[in-house]
């Protein structure tokens, strides 16, 4: 009889072993799917702001600011250089919204930290090239749309006046900025 009693409290031991165990190893692997997340997006950071990026958006930019605001004017590199460079962007952008829709990192509510400002900016700024794209391909940019709706959720979740889309004056002076970046 000693021995069973002996032998359910080593049970009972064991099995609450094992539950700690467990509840250790998913706090384990939340952090270290926190420890990614945080890492996916510092190097998306660095990505965006390293100087190659910086003359992509610098393209991107001055073909922006001449398809919206001055189509008079001649652009600083070719028109269809810095076409192509908005579609990189674009296409960044939409690498972003993949990563973080279907696989779940970086988290949105970090994307929307990190990216949303200029996420939202461009896609305004591009809405004309962005349409007329969609005409060849009406799945182009797709995922970056449907991301955009889900970071202006966000948004206005994190202020009180709510969600204000950019001005034309707001978007003028974002890609200006924009097109003067130093590489």
């Amino acid at each position: 009889m000693l021995w069973q009693v002996i032998s359910s409290i080593a049970s009972a031991v064991a099995a609450l072993a094992a539950f700690i165990t467990a509840i250790i190893m998913a706090y384990q692997s939340r952090l270290m799917r926190q420890s990614i997340c945080v890492d996916v997006l510092l190097r998306l950071d660095a990505h965006f702001n390293n100087p190659d990026m910086k003359a992509i958006r610098r393209k991107a930019a001055s073909f922006l600011l001449w398809q919206r605001f001055n189509p008079h004017l001649v652009l600083p590199d070719t028109q269809n250089k810095c076409r192509i460079a908005l579609d990189d962007l674009l296409d960044f952008f939409e690498g972003i919204a993949f990563l973080s829709l279907r696989k779940g990192t970086p988290d949105p509510e970090s994307v929307w930290c990190f990216f949303f400002g200029y996420i939202d900016y461009y896609l305004h700024a591009a809405k004309e090239h962005i349409q007329q794209a969609k005409k060849d391909d009406p799945m182009q940019w797709q995922e970056l749309i449907r991301f955009h709706d889900q970071l202006i959720s966000i948004e206005r979740k994190h202020h009180r006046k709510g969600y204000e889309p950019p001005d034309e004056d707001q978007l003028r002076r974002f890609l200006e900025d924009e097109a003067e970046l130093s590489v």
